[in-house]
């Protein structure tokens, strides 16, 4: 199975709300299985927050490109549908 990436264009959307949310002062953990300048923790999501309390959550993880999700309709799944299901479960 490919590993799924998000576009650039979702890269950037969630290092700038990361962004703005610790500008204003509002504690924010950025999880992401690459590491960056807003990426507080490795890892998926679900896994990393685990039986921790958050008033929000932020979730912009996703296969985004409509041709990787037709060629291959389980990442497309796993990464659209379970990984937000296992999210909502974990927090």
């Amino acid at each position: 199975m490919p590993n799924p990436t998000p576009s650039p264009m979702g890269q950037h959307d969630a290092a700038r709300l990361v962004r703005a949310l610790r500008e204003r002062s509002i504690e924010t953990v950025g999880v992401d299985p690459r590491p960056g300048p807003q990426t507080s923790r490795r890892g998926i999501a679900a896994a990393e927050c685990y039986g921790e309390r958050f008033t929000v959550v932020f979730h912009l993880g996703a296969l985004v490109d409509v041709e990787a999700c037709q060629r291959d309709p389980l990442a497309a799944w796993l990464s659209n549908v379970k990984e937000s299901v296992d999210l909502a479960r974990a927090v």
